[in-house]
């Protein structure tokens, strides 16, 4: 049972224990991150659009490439979030990331696709 529920905060990470999870794909997947950064290649000057931004270590590493009014949005459709309590919460955490990730300037859009929310956070360096 209490492997079944730490597994299960791979997919939709809670609490403490999501938190752990979040640092351990994040240690174990820097690697391939910044491969990615590379191959892709950003310049001062490019927008950057992130979908599903994990644990946010890969978009620190971009915004570190960007100058000075670079910007970068990630957008997430979290198929699990259901109640606009949940979305909110998304959102939440969202905003939370990208200041996390040293953007001076955040804002969040969200847009009802039924049958879910689509939530996107926008972070001007």
């Amino acid at each position: 049972m209490a492997i079944k529920n730490f597994n299960s905060q791979f997919a939709h990470p809670q609490g403490w224990v999501g938190r752990l999870v979040g640092t351990i794909l994040a240690w174990k997947n820097r690697e391939r991150n910044a491969w990615t950064i590379s191959m892709l290649d950003i310049q001062p000057d490019d927008q950057v659009l992130e979908i599903g931004f994990g644990p946010g270590q890969a978009i620190q590493e971009v915004r570190r490439v960007l100058k000075p009014s670079g910007w970068v949005v990630i957008t997430i459709q979290p198929m699990w979030a259901k109640t606009e309590q949940e979305v909110q919460s998304v959102s939440e955490k969202l905003i939370l990331q990208l200041k996390q990730a040293g953007f001076r300037q955040v804002r969040l859009e969200t847009r009802q696709i039924k049958p879910i929310t689509d939530v996107s956070g926008i972070g001007i360096k």
